[in-house]
């Protein structure tokens, strides 16, 4: 039995093959919105605003982090920063000058910055590892350029070289770019960037700065936490000892020479003038009181403090008050004065320059030199970040100035050439070399 044989459906031609895909046929709203991230405007934008405000800090008295919490600290920053400012204070303080890093504005502008650092960084690291892929296919190169009176592929490649850009040549394609050399700065770049806020964000949330603490001897003064610093007794009238607690850390401080200690870096900005005060009847230790917030004792620390010329110290088993002045520039008494005067009569009973001991009645005191001092401190621990990567970010910020990322890949067919580039300032390449 014969069976008609079946012909076969005809098949529709197969679509012609596509070699190259044109990238502005590609385009989309995700592309669009990529490239608008890892733009360099947005970029510059971001680094001059938070530079900027990083500048504003340095210039202007900052609020103490504790803010009203420590109101010494508090009134002393407040003193400073009218006297700087003057008339103005009250208008940048209400724009918030005055505490620019603690403004959620700043902070939400620094997080920005570092997502597109990062973005960017993970795209100069992508374009890296891509390196490897064939010179003629195009990643996201746009067509700048088509013309019919382009010079030869050799002739090309050879301005491109002269240009200290890596070519690779074939019979009708054109490669050019700088990798590895443009890739790895801009990768320290941003990298360098990213260092730099993960720097400012451990200072900002572990640091600390305390100016113009005044330290008062054989009383432990409060820093940050649970960190204490003590003044040790010394004699001389440049330097001081301190001590750290909890640590018992000890070290010398010379006048507008930082030193760090435990990470902790003091700064003295001045001796103080003050005195260790004990007083005697008989032989029996009597009790002192330096005012009515302070409780007695036998053993007293006197001290001046900078803008204090004359300090008040009592003795009420004697029935006297001590009034111990600093000598006034000008004045004809170069040593400290002491007046002793009764209570409650108020009338003299002694007075006299300043010895180590002076006997008032039958109450012979004793003044032993001690001086005080007035320091800064700080604690930032994001220090050796911040200057790691402020290097980082200036020399590849440099580099990238003059070595960005580029990349041109040109196509000569039988009567015109076509110019696809991605990158900073290839449209201009390109300009020279068609000229």
């Amino acid at each position: 039995m014969n069976f008609p044989q079946q012909t076969p459906a005809p098949q529709s031609p197969a679509p012609p093959p596509q070699p190259y895909a044109d990238p502005l046929e590609q385009r989309d709203s995700w592309r669009a919105l990529w490239l608008l991230l890892t733009s360099d405007l947005v970029l510059a934008g971001l680094c001059a605003i938070v530079g900027l405000m990083a500048l504003v800090a340095l210039v202007l008295p900052q609020t103490p982090l504790s803010g009203t919490a420590d109101p010494y600290a508090y009134s002393l920053w407040q003193s400073q920063a009218q006297a700087q400012t003057g008339a103005l204070y009250e208008v940048l303080q209400s724009i918030g000058l005055f505490s620019v890093f603690q403004q959620t504005g700043v902070r939400l502008l620094m997080a920005l910055l570092a997502a597109v650092s990062f973005l960017r960084l993970f795209d100069a690291a992508a374009r890296l590892r891509l390196a490897h892929l064939p010179a003629h296919v195009l990643r996201d190169e746009l067509r700048v350029r088509v013309t019919n009176q382009a010079p030869s592929l050799a002739a090309l490649q050879t301005a491109l070289q002269q240009q200290r850009y890596r070519v690779v040549a074939a019979a009708e394609d054109l490669h050019a770019n700088r990798t590895p050399l443009a890739e790895g700065i801009a990768i320290a770049f941003h990298a360098g960037l990213l260092v730099l806020l993960l720097g400012a964000l451990l200072n900002g949330l572990l640091g600390w700065r305390i100016a113009n603490r005044a330290l008062i001897g054989n009383a432990p003064t409060l820093l940050a936490g649970n960190t204490r610093v003590s003044l040790l007794e010394s004699q001389d009238e440049t330097d001081v000892r301190v001590s750290l607690d909890p640590d018992g850390v000890q070290a010398a401080l010379q006048p507008h020479q930082p030193t760090s200690v435990n990470g902790i870096l003091f700064d003295l900005k001045q001796v103080t003038t003050g005195y260790r005060v004990s007083a005697t009847r008989a032989g029996q230790p009597l009790s002192l009181t330096l005012s009515n917030f302070s409780p007695s004792a036998t053993d007293a620390q006197l001290t001046f403090l900078p803008d204090e010329t004359e300090r008040f110290l009592a003795v009420p088993q004697a029935g006297f008050v001590m009034q111990v002045s600093l000598p006034i520039s000008g004045a004809p008494n170069t040593q400290p004065q002491l007046q002793a005067f009764s209570v409650p009569a108020g009338n003299v009973m002694t007075q006299t320059s300043l010895a180590p001991t002076v006997v008032i009645s039958d109450v012979t005191m004793e003044f032993r030199p001690s001086n005080g001092a007035i320091i800064d401190a700080s604690y930032q621990p994001g220090n050796p970040l911040l200057w790691i990567g402020l290097a980082l970010a200036v020399l590849g910020g440099i580099g990238t100035l003059l070595y960005p990322i580029q990349r041109i890949v040109v196509r000569h067919h039988d009567h015109w050439t076509e110019f696809y580039a991605s990158g900073r300032g290839v449209r201009k390449v390109i300009a020279r070399l068609l000229n």
